[in-house]
């Protein structure tokens, strides 16, 4: 079974005169209503009440609308945005007619409050922003950690302020010009850092066991080298106790042996 995580509830894309009126959506996982390009136009969004979206993504809103006129058929262009000047002229020739949004109701339940403990006022702002914009399932992160699988057992993975403080210090450095010891980041640059930071699973921040202790990994046990007895090799150029008294007793003998000799032989 497939999950669509990025549509909406209205999708309209390339299409012209699209009536949407009189309708309630809600909890839905991104954008109730979803314009994505301009083409054709003509669309009528009249008298619908909108609420309890983005439950499943940290963007968008109740309604949202792309930018995305003729990137479907302008051929090398791309996407994101590239060579748009030379586009620009054309946007007007796509939209053939006016698009009408009126008398909607949109709701949006914000202000989540957060397990996080701001200890600076850089992570109180940071905090604020969170709070006003993040998701349902954003503060439910935050708030309660994601369990993922380390180290062959469960864990939960919670984050904190000065965990993304770090993380934004690091991606700052980034920016930063080759040799320079700073870089200047724009505010909405560093909120959706944050966004980031505290909804990629992948983020490690502190791991806790399922009873809500801190995860401590067992240190890591080495075996110690055996050490073998190094046998010293006997000098052969070295003399012995037993071998000096021999060569003591050597001189004593030929003297005793000399002496028989001059006994033996006869006077002259």
């Amino acid at each position: 079974m497939l999950f669509e995580k990025q549509s909406a509830e209205v999708y309209i894309n390339i299409n012209k005169n699209i009536k949407r009126k009189n309708n309630t959506i809600h909890r839905v996982p991104r954008a109730s209503i979803n314009i994505n390009d301009g083409t054709f136009g003509g669309h009528k969004i009249h008298a619908n009440l909108l609420y309890d979206a983005v439950r499943e993504t940290s963007d968008h809103g109740e309604f949202n609308s792309w930018s995305r006129d003729r990137f479907w058929s302008y051929k090398g262009y791309g996407t994101i945005g590239k060579k748009g000047k030379q586009k620009s002229k054309y946007t007007f020739l796509d939209a053939v007619s006016p698009t009408e949004i009126s008398y909607n109701y949109l709701y949006s339940q914000k202000n989540m409050r957060l397990n996080l403990e701001p200890k600076t006022k850089e992570q109180e702002l940071v905090k604020a922003y969170l709070e006003e914009n993040a998701s349902e399932v954003l503060a439910e992160k935050i708030n309660s950690g994601v369990h993922i699988e380390k180290y062959g057992k469960m864990l939960i993975n919670k984050k904190t302020l000065a965990g993304f403080m770090k993380y934004a210090s690091d991606e700052a450095r980034k920016l930063a010009s080759k040799g320079a010891n700073s870089a200047c980041v724009e505010d909405k640059v560093v909120y959706g850092w944050a966004v980031h930071y505290f909804e990629e699973d992948s983020i490690e921040g502190t791991l806790y066991n399922e009873d809500g202790s801190e995860y401590k990994p067992a240190p890591k046990v080495t075996d110690k080298p055996v050490v073998k007895p190094v046998q010293q090799k006997k000098n052969s150029a070295q003399i012995s106790m037993f071998d000096f008294e021999e060569k003591e007793e050597e001189p004593i003998k030929e003297e005793e042996d000399k002496d028989e000799e001059d006994e033996k032989e006869p006077p002259t």
